[in-house]
């Protein structure tokens, strides 16, 4: 399939998204301040810019120098070749979070995006409440919060979120 690269919409002349997926930056002038305060103006390189995960979840971000952000990539490459999201999620049709190749990526409601997570088995597990008093007594026990997190096959945030009173907060233990 061949790659076609586009400006990222706020970023043109500066930053390109793909279709395979991939974020670059572009060859570009800059000005900065030498010793004395002298302004002077640089070419900077383009390069390919490599993504790092950037949430609990799995997805992929970029650095951004300009203004100064760390973008999902999924966002940049929908943005750059089908518009904004106007409120919409974006899903991976395959549930995979570092495929962000544009024929895996699309925008859709939040039940969309929630049914394709329960159809790919890719959200958090819904706890049982005596599972959630369990772990609740666990961290007022002084439990590491990783372990626990092992311990039930979820992810740290989740065990973060429940210490947090930010899920399950009508439950006490």
């Amino acid at each position: 399939m061949i790659e076609i690269w586009d400006d990222i919409p706020g970023y043109e002349g500066k930053y390109q998204a793909s279709t395979q997926g991939r974020i670059r930056s572009l060859d570009r002038l800059v000005s900065q301040k030498g010793n004395g305060g002298k302004v002077y103006t640089r070419k900077l390189k383009g390069v390919l810019l490599t993504p790092k995960v950037g949430d609990a979840q799995g997805h992929l971000v970029v650095r951004l120098n300009s203004p100064r952000a760390t973008p999902y990539v999924h966002r940049l490459v929908l943005l750059t070749f089908v518009g904004p999201s106007n409120g919409r999620d974006c899903r991976h049709l395959d549930g995979s979070k570092d495929n962000n190749c544009l024929s895996n990526l699309a925008y859709g409601s939040r039940r969309e995006n929630s049914v394709d997570m329960v159809f790919h088995e890719t959200m958090d597990r819904f706890f049982k409440i005596e599972e959630v008093k369990e772990i609740k007594r666990r961290l007022a026990d002084g439990e590491i919060a990783r372990t626990i997190a092992q311990d039930y096959g979820v992810h740290l945030k989740t065990v973060q979120n429940i210490r947090q009173g930010k899920t399950y907060a009508y439950v006490e233990h």
